[in-house]
């Protein structure tokens, strides 16, 4: 054999080695993919995504999500999301990301340290479209939910909250075992946010307790009772604000009580118990889930944002400066012939500077950020946020927008090609801004509990500011009235309230100012006519630089807390 066919077998071979070890490594590798609640998801909402691994090929750090968005008509524009792996070699991760275009599959690569490609997966969305909310059924029911609802298994049920952002309302029936900690405290921040929970709990309490679910109930002290008709019935002691619904042999059997945002049902019985009429009677009194939504109040106080300018005093000053020195120095010059044309032209190049530092058109950073954020909090907390972006450079601007979740971005109906593209990394969005560019990111996260107040009889209100800052814009609603409260101190304390009392919601803040319209927009959608809240605000300024891109940051953040009454 001859040195060419030598060579033709080393190449042949090492081609075989390459391909055979790359398909080792594929195949070593399980990685499977569940998109959507129960299945389902909705164009415009965010979906969860859960990543099963086992076996991960060493080096895995990371995967990264891409939506590819629009076609050639409307543009066409690329979304990715990095999110680390687990440490361990099997595992699950979740992530909640919004869904914009169900004609495209979503791609999901598993990458190494130096982006080398691992192992990918192709995602079919358009099989798992729905046009709006639904019902969420977890458990077996005695016959099919009203409606086109969607059963989840238990195993399946989110651990994020915003996942389910999809979900009309929720319904708990009979299951074999309880949720764990993490699914309760999802579900407990998705109706603190807004959201619909239905639990079924008659005989079934002691498998589904958990101390979250007792936070939930409208009930205290549940203990199981016969009703007159020999059915099993929880009953147990109203808690303040709940309200029986319905009854049934004289016991209550249908229960309601507001939980921050949302709403908590709870059937006193066994949820195989029921038949369709009673399903559809609970149905009927199920609010749909509804949640904030801040991108018009985010543009509006974007708009409302000064833009920095360079101080005129700063050129005043330099120019009189120079107006004092300039001529002791032509002085010493003496009688000399160019001393005069000195003079004009240092009093020339003054002007000249003095025009172009404060030229209108000249601004003192690159990107102006205004973020309108609503934290509710009662036993556990969640942030809602908007953030309105606008580059005020001549230039195309990048910059990393910090965030605290996955962000989802409206998208007008047209753009540019590759005009929206972003990319989410370590807790930052990615994004290049033409001049003059206006851009909008929606969060949903977990948010730590800054407030505690329980308002003890009817003049004390005790209170914890868990922060390290005085909020001097605070009110106090009571089943609509309105009473105003001095600053919040860091700390525990006790206020005393007044007897002046307002049957209107007065505003918060300055007349007209951004706390104001934030107050009036929640109060709403959170409908804080009904129950006791503590309500505080506040307006703060932030200057950051990224890879020499300056950003002038406003943050309206309103607090929101359910204060609980002895």
């Amino acid at each position: 054999m001859g040195r060419r066919g030598l060579s033709s077998i080393a190449i042949f071979l090492t081609f075989t080695g390459f391909v055979v070890g790359s398909w080792t490594v594929f195949a070593a590798s399980t990685f499977d993919v569940t998109v959507g609640l129960a299945g389902r998801v909705v164009p415009g909402r965010l979906a969860p995504i859960r990543l099963t691994f086992a076996d991960l090929p060493s080096g895995a750090t990371r995967l990264c999500i891409t939506q590819h968005i629009g076609n050639a008509w409307r543009g066409e524009t690329t979304l990715s999301y990095e999110i680390p792996v687990p440490d361990t070699d099997c595992g699950d991760v979740e992530v909640a990301i919004p869904i914009y275009d169900a004609a495209r599959p979503l791609r999901v690569l598993l990458l190494s340290a130096d982006g080398r490609r691992l192992a990918e997966r192709d995602v079919e969305l358009r099989s798992r479209t729905v046009d709006d909310a639904f019902q969420v059924a977890v458990g077996a029911f005695s016959v099919p939910l009203p409606g086109q609802a969607a059963s989840v298994s238990l195993a399946d049920l989110p651990k994020t909250w915003s996942a389910y952002a999809a979900a009309e309302s929720v319904w708990i029936g009979r299951v074999r075992s309880g949720l764990d900690a993490e699914q309760w405290d999802a579900l407990a921040r998705w109706v603190l946010s807004g959201g619909s929970l239905v639990v079924f709990a008659g005989a079934d309490l002691f498998v589904l307790d958990a101390p979250r679910l007792r936070d939930l109930l409208p009930i205290l002290n549940p203990s199981l009772a016969e009703r007159g008709d020999n059915a099993p019935a929880l009953t147990g002691d109203l808690r303040s604000g709940a309200i029986t619904l319905a009854r049934r042999e004289g016991v209550p059997w249908l229960i309601q009580r507001r939980y921050g945002g949302g709403n908590v049902l709870l059937v006193t019985t066994d949820a195989l118990a029921l038949d369709a009429a009673e399903l559809s009677e609970i149905r009927s009194h199920t609010p749909s889930s509804r949640g904030l939504c801040l991108v018009g109040a985010a543009s509006e106080f974007l708009d409302l944002q000064p833009i920095d300018r360079p101080s005129r005093w700063v050129a005043a000053v330099l120019t009189s400066l120079a107006a004092v020195t300039l001529p002791a120095v032509v002085g010493r010059l003496g009688g000399r012939r160019w001393a005069a044309p000195v003079l004009c032209a240092a009093f020339a190049v003054l002007a000249l500077f003095s025009w172009i530092y404060t030229d209108s058109a000249r601004v003192g950073s690159d990107l102006y950020r205004t973020n309108a954020t609503v934290l509710i909090e009662g036993s556990l907390g969640v942030s809602v946020s908007s953030s309105a972006l606008c580059s005020a450079s001549r230039q195309p601007v990048t910059a990393g927008v910090g965030v605290d979740a996955v962000p989802y971005e409206p998208l007008p109906p047209s753009f540019e090609p590759g005009s929206r593209d972003a990319t989410y990394r370590d807790g930052a969005v990615r994004i290049t801004f033409a001049p003059g560019e206006r851009r909008v990111l929606v969060t949903q996260s977990d948010a730590p509990v800054e407030f505690r107040a329980r308002l003890t009889g009817d003049e004390e209100l005790r209170l914890s500011n868990r922060g390290s800052r005085v909020i001097e814009d605070a009110l106090l609603l009571v089943d609509g009235e309105v009473l105003p409260l001095p600053p919040l101190e860091p700390g525990e304390g006790t206020v005393y309230l007044s007897d002046s009392a307002s049957d209107t919601m007065g505003p918060l803040g300055p007349e007209g100012g951004p706390l104001g319209r934030l107050f009036a927009l929640v109060k709403d959608s959170l409908t804080l006519e009904r129950g006791t809240w503590l309500v505080a605000g506040e307006i703060t300024e932030r200057m950051r630089t990224d890879g020499g891109t300056s950003a002038h940051a406003r943050d309206v953040t309103l607090y929101v807390v359910e204060v609980g009454r002895d």
